[in-house]
């Protein structure tokens, strides 16, 4: 228990403005202090004036308190040799543990295991139900899209994150009503907090999210203004005010792609020629990091991760190969690396497992596949072309 801490107790204590279980807890401590009989040493400034002011406080208003206690040399030191060995040993986790239980659902150490995670920014952890769709910030609180309470007070003042494993996809509504979906294996940065007086919105992603923006306005010098949304990757930076797109930037895949639905974004990385790449609807940025080009989008191929498909149009069995990687928690290795240069083209959908996906693959006659635990093989059905 750090010393400042325990300076605003005592002051919350004497303005009255200590809980019930506070004050209970402050003086069942300081009774207790005189049942120690330590000898380590604590600063003296910091007794100096806090001492007085809770003795007089308690001897007033806890007649226990009053008798135990006088104010007396030998107490003094009894008191901060024990307030030292709380400090030392850490106890004062399990004193203040006592004052600020952690809501239900919260833990101090991240999720074990395949589940969707939201870090609160102070150490604190959520694992968000798998059965549900999303969760939303609603005010001071956090709710499943079901309405459900998660939280009953998310933290504003520090960033938080949602994360999903692999296998799994999910949707977060922001502070300011941006809809973001999280594909399996990507994490979002962001803040709880509304934006106010102008204040730019900024998040930031790994891996691929599909964006509906919020179009929100401030006042900037007595004047309303449209609220720039910012989206920042590991290679570039994505400014909107209102629309809808999607990023895939995916550390194992050597290109970030923006691809642009509705609306208007301007793009910007390091290295680029052009300094800012501005998107119509239905255009697809793609940004390798020493090179970028602009083209126009197959919107239905890129948007199906949203409706559990996997669409493919003359892709490489590799690229392919990684979604499902993503969608299904596995490994995958080739037994001829030229297999995965192997260009494929349709559509399948998400099954239980990845036993479907493999199958409809392996129907083409250019490939099959051998499962060992939680790797998947890749072999050559023929000889390969290309």
């Amino acid at each position: 228990m750090s010393g400042d801490k325990l300076k605003q107790l005592i002051h919350n204590y004497e303005a009255g403005t200590c809980s019930a279980e506070e004050k209970a807890a402050l003086e069942n401590w300081y009774a207790n202090v005189a049942k120690h009989n330590a000898s380590l040493p604590l600063p003296q400034e910091l007794w100096d004036e806090q001492e007085m002011r809770l003795q007089q406080i308690l001897q007033s208003t806890n007649p226990i308190v009053k008798k135990r206690f006088r104010i007396c040399r030998k107490l003094r030191i009894q008191i901060a040799a024990a307030a030292a060995i709380l400090l030392i040993v850490g106890t004062a986790f399990y004193f203040f543990g006592s004052l600020h239980h952690l809501p239900a659902g919260v833990t101090t150490t991240p999720p074990s295991g395949n589940q969707v995670t939201l870090a609160l920014g102070n150490n604190t952890f959520i694992a968000l139900d798998p059965g549900k769709t999303g969760v939303k910030i609603q005010g001071p609180k956090l709710i499943y899209n079901d309405g459900e309470e998660v939280i009953e007070n998310i933290t504003t003042n520090k960033l938080q994150n949602i994360s999903t494993p692999r296998g799994v996809k999910y949707q977060i509504v922001l502070a300011d009503g941006t809809r973001v979906w999280l594909n399996a294996l990507s994490s979002l940065t962001f803040s709880a907090a509304s934006t106010k007086n102008g204040t730019n919105r900024r998040v930031k992603l790994a891996g691929e999210a599909y964006f509906e923006v919020a179009k929100t306005t401030a006042v900037a010098d007595g004047k309303a203004v449209r609220q720039h949304f910012t989206v920042v990757t590991n290679r570039q930076q994505i400014t909107v005010l209102g629309t809808h797109f999607n990023v895939s930037s995916y550390a194992n895949e050597p290109v970030v792609k923006t691809t642009l639905l509705e609306g208007s974004v301007s793009i910007s990385a390091p290295g680029l020629a052009k300094k800012n790449i501005l998107l119509k609807p239905g255009q697809q940025f793609c940004n390798t990091g020493a090179d970028g080009k602009v083209s126009e989008a197959d919107t239905e191929a890129i948007m199906a991760w949203q409706q559990d498909l996997l669409v493919f149009r003359n892709e490489p069995l590799e690229n392919i190969m990684k979604k499902v990687a993503r969608w299904y928690d596995i490994d995958v290795v080739y037994d001829d690396p030229d297999v995965g240069k192997v260009l494929f083209g349709g559509a399948l959908r998400k099954g239980n497992d990845v036993t479907s996906i493999l199958a409809g693959l392996e129907d083409t006659g250019r490939v099959k596949f051998e499962t060992a635990g939680h790797t998947i093989i890749v072999k050559n059905s023929k000889p390969i072309s290309l």
